[in-house]
């Protein structure tokens, strides 16, 4: 058997269902104002910037020979102090906050720079036992030479990627302090030239001849772990930008690179033609010392996602 309501109490249910939709609906939208007004914990950002960049010594060393004469022996080579100009830096990072003044950081470096210094005269001397007309008999032989050498000059280039920790500190209203640090990994690689190699041929009668080359010298690439710091200074423009001016320093222990001939400059009239095949069999180029730590001033866009 049904029992209803009392008509009294069907229209204050129906009174207080509508003041609780009322109530949820008016609620919902600052809830959901409020949850917008939250900052985002991402932040991406991009800066350009220079600096100074890397530096390094070439001692350019290799053992003449030639063909016939496995007893030959001798030295060729020069000396070349490098010392890198100011390079462009464009960096790249995505920052990830923990807390108000906390936050992890990934940073992707491109850097390019070119490199200079001054050589030493490029000297060579062979000895070899040669057996000239008309009796044929073994005499030692040595021929020497030097060469003024031009600057020797070229271009480095690294890409450098770092994991780092973020300490934030606000200054005022819209301007705020940052230290970064971490751990980074940096991959090396350019070009030198000129240098010289000098070929030796034995042609008719005995008759030496001493030709040089101007080479160019590719450096490999090479990668080397090392540690990143930064300081960055930032001015909020709005709610999701911001400006900042960073100083970031790329530190590592100095590194080798593998050098290859890369690709004849110049042949200095020398009447027979080679390549850099035949350079790399006969002269192969030593490592290349470099300190690869660099620094640059950047200046950027900070934007929250």
């Amino acid at each position: 058997m049904n029992r209803r309501l009392p008509g009294t109490l069907t229209p204050r249910l129906g009174l207080l269902g509508t003041v609780v939709s009322v109530a949820v609906l008016a609620t919902f939208p600052a809830t959901r104002a409020a949850a917008q007004s939250q900052p985002s914990p991402w932040e991406v950002g991009v800066s350009v910037g220079a600096g100074p960049q890397i530096t390094g010594t070439y001692e350019h060393r290799f053992t003449p020979s030639l063909s016939g004469h496995s007893e030959a022996t001798g030295f060729a080579g020069q000396d070349v102090r490098l010392r890198g100009g100011t390079g462009i830096t464009l960096t790249a990072s995505v920052t990830r906050s923990l807390s108000r003044r906390l936050a992890l950081q990934f940073v992707l470096a491109a850097a390019r720079a070119p490199l200079a210094g001054p050589s030493s005269d490029y000297v060579w001397t062979l000895d070899y036992t040669s057996r000239q007309p008309p009796d044929y008999t073994p005499r030692p032989v040595e021929v020497t030479g030097s060469v003024a050498w031009p600057t020797t000059d070229g271009e480095m280039r690294r890409l450098a990627a770092a994991a780092n920790l973020v300490v934030r500190y606000p200054l005022y209203e819209r301007v705020s302090l940052a230290f970064s640090g971490g751990v980074s990994v940096q991959r090396l690689e350019g070009e030198l030239s000129p240098l010289g190699v000098t070929l030796f041929r034995e042609g008719g009668h005995s008759t030496l001849s001493a030709e040089t080359y101007s080479v160019e010298v590719a450096l490999r690439p090479a990668y080397v772990a090392g540690l990143d710091l930064g300081t960055e200074f930032a001015w909020q423009l709005s709610a999701r930008t911001s400006l900042a001016f960073e100083l970031r320093y790329f530190a590592a222990p100095s590194t080798r690179l593998d050098a290859v001939m890369n690709r004849v400059v110049d042949n200095g009239g020398a009447v027979h033609p080679t390549t850099p095949s035949e350079l790399n069999a006969v002269a192969p180029p030593h490592r290349v010392e470099f300190d690869p730590s660099f620094g640059a001033a950047l200046l950027g866009i900070r934007y929250r996602i």
